[in-house]
């Protein structure tokens, strides 16, 4: 009898379908494109984006040394240290955001080549292909194949393990075994969750030795031998891990307990939209089926899998490692305290997408059997296959676009600034961090180390000290955070012995400005180009910030996103001084998108202070009919008529402003004098009380007064 041990995830499976020499060669060369392919994605743009903050906390001690790469490790309660050694290795080759992310593109390559490997051995060459090539453009794992974290190399090693106790099953041969040993144990060094997959590996193991008729094994394998060598080797891995676990245990007991998330549908349909879109930006449209196509093929894929009665074991244990993940999970996080998002789990997507595969072959199958005709079983399989294919991966390219080069947060371009800016005396406030250990990797070839108190008391002390301070805001790319928004750069904003300069959340080197529209968000985000101008107008650059507007809305498809940004060009230019150009942008946005309300405003704002009082009512009209709620709109709308000497009318205007926002006293004032006019003396003497009664201290209030006096309405 062999040393045998029956795979939880894996099992040795006859191919339903025919073998030939072509066939196999066929199958071979699509895995060389994909691999290709694949690769290709992963690193496209890898070293554009900045690194963001979790990146800069791995890579940090990188260049520190072995002891502070432990450390880290040891420091962080959701992440164990392989990761943490390849980035240090990766980095002695260079000190590069492309090399630094090279090991997670590389790994994340070689998941695919797993996959295939793992369907192949489980079901057949077919559904080994086609769940390589959907892992291929699968935006969330292209996202963290481009990211120096670990979560490419724990869905590596969790794809890698059970392709391992596949071939161990299989063979049956000691090699195999420890092979399967060694990869729990890098699965154990790279991620608290490997528990979680072992444990689904095992149910089936389980499952063959309880009910063996039901879920046979392979002939040459024992259900006991199955599960006494997976306990074996579960029990090797264990002991190798001890060490690490020491430091582990006592990191986590140091970590707050909160809430973690409840186990409902709503968050098994988080999981699974995240796991297969990758919750892309806003600007890229996904159509809602998609996601709901994908479980319903992966259903599919289970019967399917589960009516093979040599895949019963395979199927049951991706079902469970699948479905029972996010209760595991839930109840880790209870114990943990892990702070939850989808990235966590990216390690189920690999197996969800195997199950998926099985489901299309399954329903091929299915249809093709409904023929009486062989040949035309065979087409109808090949040609069904073909079409769940595309229908599976067609819509989801734009989110597979939009998550490669994916950028969060700018500090190389933040800090490029500070540090060609500030003078070695000067201190940089980071507020949110409180800290600059994590700022490392950017601050890492400074002539000295970036002074960075950790407190608002601290901050205020040195820069008094150093008579100037460098606020660098949390950098993002699609958010600007407000740099007064702490209450450190708001004491010394205050403070008349600091200067201080703040450096928005944006690229504020020069050169790397030109092409970010263009490459890092579509060009019809209006929003991005709002934010990027606003940082290039904080950083004292209205012309940088100017062209981005311009460039924007002249590239623009979409003709209300190009309105939109034509509307925000007509501010700046207004907040510069320039009135005549500010009325010609927002003349452009109101031809660009007629129902562009806040256009509109602005426009009848800027023809009522011109003096074209006619025109403006037009404009602000038109408005008010687009947003009624708006109350500059009202409010500027009773301007104009009381210049058109039509009181009742601006009575209206300014009554319904004062409804949709009471606390603006001047416009009681207005109203007033519009009551006046149109002869109505009580109410007019109301609106004035109303000012008076709000704003007492007000430059007008003797205006106010006297108006009330002449009314005779004390």
């Amino acid at each position: 009898m062999t040393n045998a041990i029956a795979p939880p995830v894996i099992i040795d499976v006859t191919p339903t379908r025919e073998i030939t020499p072509r066939s196999r060669r066929l199958p071979r060369l699509a895995m060389i494109a994909i691999l290709l392919g694949g690769f290709a994605l992963r690193v496209e743009r890898l070293g554009v984006p900045s690194l963001w903050l979790d990146e800069m906390g791995q890579t940090t001690p990188a260049l520190r040394g072995l002891g502070a790469v432990i450390d880290a490790a040891r420091r962080h309660h959701g992440a164990a240290p392989l990761d943490y050694l390849l980035t240090w290795l990766a980095l002695h080759v260079a000190h590069e955001d492309f090399v630094a992310r090279m090991p997670a593109a590389l790994l994340g390559t070689l998941t695919i080549a797993l996959v295939y490997l793992l369907a192949r051995e489980a079901f057949a060459e077919l559904e080994g292909v086609l769940a390589a090539l959907l892992l291929a453009v699968a935006p969330l794992h292209l996202r963290y194949s481009q990211e120096a974290r670990f979560y490419a190399l724990f869905t590596c090693v969790a794809v890698a393990s059970t392709a391992a106790l596949v071939i161990a099953l299989r063979r049956g041969d000691r090699r195999s075994w420890i092979a399967y040993a060694l990869l729990l144990i890098a699965g154990l060094y790279s991620h608290y969750y490997m528990p979680l997959v072992v444990a689904a590996q095992g149910a089936g193991v389980l499952a063959a030795r309880l009910l063996p008729s039901r879920f046979p094994l392979p002939r040459r394998t024992s259900a006991a031998h199955a599960l006494r060598g997976f306990l074996v080797s579960c029990a090797a891995a264990a002991l190798a891990f001890l060490p690490w676990l020491f430091f582990a245990v006592l990191q986590e007991r140091r970590v707050p307990r909160g809430v973690a998330p409840e186990l409902s549908l709503d968050l098994m349909r988080q999981i699974v939209t995240g796991l297969l879109l990758s919750n892309p930006p806003e600007t890229v449209r996904i159509e809602s089926w998609l996601p709901w196509l994908y479980v319903i093929l992966l259903l599919g894929g289970i019967v399917a899998g589960l009516a093979r009665r040599r895949t019963r074991v395979v199927t049951l244990s991706l079902t469970l490692l699948v479905l029972l993940s996010p209760l595991m999970i839930v109840l880790a996080l209870r114990w943990i305290e892990y702070f939850f998002e989808v990235r966590q789990v990216l390690f189920l997507l690999p197996f969800m997408l195997i199950l998926t595969a099985l489901g299309v072959t399954g329903v091929a199958e299915g249809v093709g059997r409904m023929t009486k005709s062989t040949r035309w079983e065979g087409r109808l399989f090949a040609g069904i296959s073909a079409f769940l294919a595309l229908l599976l991966i067609g819509p989801l390219w734009p989110a597979s676009q939009a998550a490669i080069g994916m950028a969060r947060e700018d500090w190389r371009g933040a800090l490029r600034f500070v540090a060609a800016s500030a003078s070695p005396d000067e201190v940089i406030i980071i507020p949110g961090l409180g800290e600059d250990r994590y700022l490392g990797y950017y601050t890492f070839g400074w002539p000295q180390r970036p002074r960075v108190p950790a407190t608002p008391d601290q901050a205020l002390a040195m820069a008094a000290d150093g008579r100037a301070a460098w606020v660098v805001t949390n950098p993002q790319t699609t958010v600007i955070t407000d740099p007064l928004n702490t209450a450190a750069s708001l004491r010394l904003n205050f403070d008349p012995r600091v200067t201080v300069y703040y450096v928005p959340g944006a690229d504020l080197a020069a050169d790397e400005f030109a092409g970010r529209l263009a490459t890092w968000e579509p060009p019809d985000n209006a929003v991005a180009a709002h934010e990027l101008s606003d940082a290039l107008l904080a950083a004292g650059r209205p012309d940088a910030a100017e062209r981005v507007l311009v460039k924007g809305t002249a590239d623009a498809t979409d003709p209300r996103a190009a309105s939109l940004m034509s509307t925000h060009l007509g501010n700046l230019r207004n907040g510069q001084g320039d009135q005549l150009g500010a009325l010609a942008a927002w003349r452009e946005a109101v031809t660009l998108w007629r129902d562009n309300s806040e256009a509109r405003v602005r426009l009848g704002e800027a023809l009522l202070l011109s003096g074209d009082a006619e025109s403006a009512a037009k404009e602000l009209t038109a408005a008010v009919s687009l947003a009624p709620d708006h109350f500059w709109a009202r409010r500027f709308l009773g301007q104009a008529y009381s210049q058109l000497d039509q009181p009742r009318l601006a009575v209206q205007e300014f009554a319904a402003a004062a409804a949709i926002d009471p606390t603006v006293a001047d416009t009681y004032l207005l109203l007033g004098d519009a009551r006046a006019a149109d002869g109505d003396r009580k109410g007019a003497a109301e609106a004035y009380r109303q000012f008076l009664a709000m704003a007492p201290d007000s430059p007008l209030a003797a205006e106010a007064q006297r108006r009330l006096d002449q009314l005779g309405q004390r």
